[in-house]
């Protein structure tokens, strides 16, 4: 399997061994979700043997999974490597037709499993490929989905990578520019830096306003604070950090910068304002 998955002529050669034959191929990763404790025989969750439910749970989905497929008389490789369960499924050269298929094959595997829930586990597809060559890609397309289904339950866990198209997009996007950004610094560093050092809310207050598209009435009744109040603070971001939300490219630079840094860094609460 781990062949297969690094693509290029490996692949092709290992897929011929195995019998993997047709016009495409989709891949599919397996995970537990991270939050996911796996229950005990009483019915309680298992808390500090969540590793080892984990590892019962994600060996049930290779089992269902093999089983699955031997009703359909279709060829597969299916492996466990690490946490996630990988599976290369032939299908048709219909896209639409390869997907609907394997997500009812993939829904059935999982209720096969027999997870405590549905939410337990998560399943990424990689778009369709040609030739086993190109599986290297459709790793990277199967398990990008896994972290966008791990950070964001929707789909009902199970999403193609056209589906999530623009998450993983971001995701990408997180961490190069983190690599590109390695100890540099950015205003909104000076401004959360500002806030904890000064009990303050211009971060909160500048990121509430940008997600409400600048619109003052709304960021303020969000924040629940005078629209005055904002305005005030708004200001005071200019005279302190000499940014003007007014200008366009501004705004837009900030937006992007804070989607990045969400994609990279799971979410906090954020603090009270003052």
């Amino acid at each position: 399997m781990g062949l297969l998955l690094r693509g290029g002529a490996g692949a092709v050669e290992a897929g011929r061994r195995v019998g993997l034959d047709g016009p495409a191929f989709r891949l599919a990763a397996i995970a537990a979700a991270p939050s996911a404790a796996a229950p005990s025989a009483d019915g309680k969750h298992a808390g500090g043997n969540a590793a080892g439910g984990k590892d019962a749970l994600l060996e049930r989905c290779a089992t269902a999974l093999r089983q699955q497929l031997s009703m359909t008389r279709t060829a597969e490789a299916i492996a466990r490597i690490g946490d996630t369960v990988y599976a290369v499924i032939p299908g048709s050269a219909d896209a639409a037709e390869s997907l609907a298929a394997l997500r009812r094959l993939l829904l059935a595997t999982r209720g096969s499993a027999r997870p405590h829930s549905p939410e337990q586990v998560v399943i990424g597809m990689s778009g369709p490929v040609a030739s086993l060559a190109d599986l290297g890609q459709a790793r990277e397309e199967a398990d990008r989905v896994l972290q966008v289904l791990a950070g964001a339950r929707s789909h009902d866990g199970c999403a193609e990578v056209g589906e999530v198209g623009l998450a993983v997009t971001m995701l990408r996007l997180a961490e190069l520019e983190s690599a590109r950004r390695a100890g540099r610094r950015g205003v909104l560093d000076d401004i959360d830096d500002h806030d904890a050092a000064h009990a303050a809310s211009y971060g909160q207050t500048l990121r509430v306003y940008l997600a409400s598209f600048g619109d003052p009435t709304e960021a303020s009744k969000a924040l629940g604070v005078h629209t005055n109040t904002l305005r005030y603070r708004l200001r005071r971001l200019n005279e302190l950090f000499g940014l003007d939300v007014a200008d366009p490219d501004a705004r837009f630079a900030l937006m992007v910068d804070i989607r990045l840094r969400t994609a990279a860094t799971p979410a906090t609460p954020a603090g009270s304002a003052t």
